[in-house]
């Protein structure tokens, strides 16, 4: 059985307002006129609603970037929005995932099943597949299992600095119209490239606020706008769905979480995917030491920057232990192992016993319990924490028939990101590859060339020793289920095929 299709091509401003407007008038009709008045106030499509909900209604509506719905008075569809809506109303990204094209799939028949604290998914299929191999696994939404479709209730993209995240949350905006609302997260002041020196932050109150954000069910109000545009025929998901994105770590403590926090302040649902993107780590690494001296700042704060860490190339810091430690290049290139390690008592950084220089990297430890995550349900865990990782130099592959970070993501979560790889190639091309959603500063993921110099390239291994570990656990895994993705899209093609037969 095929996957679950994506929603309808998500409609108009104008289709949203005029079908909202029909609603509303319907509704108003068995109110008394009193409800009337609050329409001088509210969009049409709100004024019928019972008072507790119009100010979220409308709010929610502004979110969606509706604002009075359309009609006479209504707010004009944000210019980013409206580029959004009409390349999706044009079909510019509807096309079948196997590359075939032709016209958008349907959307999923009997909508969605939000039970109390279970998953939401589109309706499955009745019998075997992807779906049959999917539902066997409950409520887990990180469970691999061949590559199966799932629709959860959140995706949750782990930004990792200076990895192409910038580039897959472009491409996850550019569809975002009408499916799922993007939301981004604070950052986590431990996750960021930048040295901060003195961090103000509270890591307790980040990652309890974080946890709330994760369990957060879909508002009455967006479940009420959901309802009526579906009992219109559109299959409209934007108040049901988030992608959450920024620069924070792997929400787990795995039953010792670090901070003094127990298991209620720090854990996924069940029901989130969670993603992330990789990089080799001394490229990572030589990215984000330039880019903290070359990003837009006031020249004052550039200049007390260089006066406090120096501006040695990196291959000279990383060959002298203070500049290296003034610098936290341990740290900074300790990323993949923080992130994917998540909130456990064991996820830091510490000079190695055996290291002479005592430059902090990221532990065995927390080495260990990153690659455990990364391939799939650690010892001490019940369920997978990671649904994907992908290498920067995979997330896109324009070779015919190949299969990239992008593809596995629709095969993945097709209710999500159907139509990515298209939208990754279209952020990949405008602009000269320097565009950007959000106008954040893209540094690319262009091959940066080692230092010259022998020491200073022995140097930048071996405090990158660690991570680099965990990369490599990242490529193995991620080409094993490139492997499974390809298998089964050629499965999916044979059932195809034979059912038009």
């Amino acid at each position: 059985n095929p996957p679950p299709a994506t929603p309808n091509p998500s409609p108009s401003a104008e289709a949203f307002g005029s079908l909202l407007q029909a609603q509303a008038q319907a509704l108003t009709t068995t109110r008394s006129s009193s409800s009337s008045s609050s329409s001088k106030h509210h969009p049409p499509g709100v004024a019928c609603l019972p008072s507790a909900y119009r100010n979220r209604a409308t709010a929610a509506a502004a979110g969606l970037g509706l604002g009075g719905f359309g009609g006479a008075g209504s707010l004009p569809l944000p210019q980013p929005a409206a580029r959004r809506a009409r390349r999706v109303s044009e079909g510019a990204l509807a096309h079948r995932r196997d590359g075939s094209g032709g016209a958008p799939l349907a959307g999923p028949a009997g909508g969605t099943d939000r039970a109390r604290g279970g998953v939401a998914r589109a309706a499955v299929p009745a019998s075997g597949g992807a779906a049959a191999a999917f539902r066997a696994f409950g409520d887990d939404a990180n469970s691999f299992s061949g590559c199966a479709w799932r629709d959860p209730a959140k995706v949750l993209v782990l930004r990792t600095p200076k990895a192409a995240s910038t580039a897959l949350t472009n491409a996850m905006g550019l569809l975002s119209f009408g499916r799922y609302k993007m939301v981004p997260l604070p950052e986590f002041a431990m996750g960021i490239g930048a040295v901060s020196g003195g961090r103000a932050q509270n890591p307790r109150n980040f990652i309890r606020a974080l946890t709330k954000k994760l369990y957060k069910p879909p508002t009455p109000a967006g479940e009420l706008v959901t309802s009526l545009l579906r009992s219109s025929g559109l299959n409209v998901t934007y108040f049901e769905r988030d992608v959450l994105e920024g620069h924070v770590f792997l929400h787990t403590g795995q039953g010792a979480a670090r901070y003094g926090l127990n298991r209620k302040d720090v854990g996924t649902p069940a029901n989130v995917a969670v993603i992330g993107t990789a990089r080799d780590p001394v490229q990572r690494l030589m990215s984000g030491y330039a880019y903290t001296r070359v990003r837009a700042m006031p020249e004052e704060h550039r200049e007390a920057m260089l006066a406090r860490l120096g501006n040695a190339t990196v291959g000279a810091c990383a060959a002298d232990t203070a500049c290296a430690k003034r610098n936290e290049l341990g740290r900074l290139c300790s990323f993949h192992a923080l992130y994917f390690c998540g909130h456990h008592k064991e996820c830091h950084v510490r000079p190695a016993e055996d290291d002479e220089d005592g430059v902090p990297v990221a532990t065995d430890e927390a080495v260990e319990r990153a690659i455990a995550n990364i391939r799939g349900r650690p010892d001490d865990d019940t369920r997978d924490r990671l649904l994907l990782v992908i290498p920067v130099d995979r997330l896109l592959d324009e070779a015919e028939g190949a299969m990239d970070g992008y593809g596995m993501l629709e095969m993945l979560l097709p209710t999500y990101f159907d139509g990515l790889r298209e939208a990754g190639r279209d952020v990949d091309a405008r602009d000269g590859g320097d565009y950007d959603l959000r106008t954040a500063r893209r540094s690319g993921v262009a091959h940066r060339p080692l230092p010259e110099d022998a020491a200073e390239r022995d140097a930048l291994m071996h405090i990158c020793r660690q991570d680099l570990k965990v990369y490599d656990a990242i490529r193995e895994v991620f080409d094993s289920k490139v492997e499974q993705c390809s298998a089964e899209r050629t499965e999916r093609s044979r059932r195809r095929s034979a059912s038009g037969a």
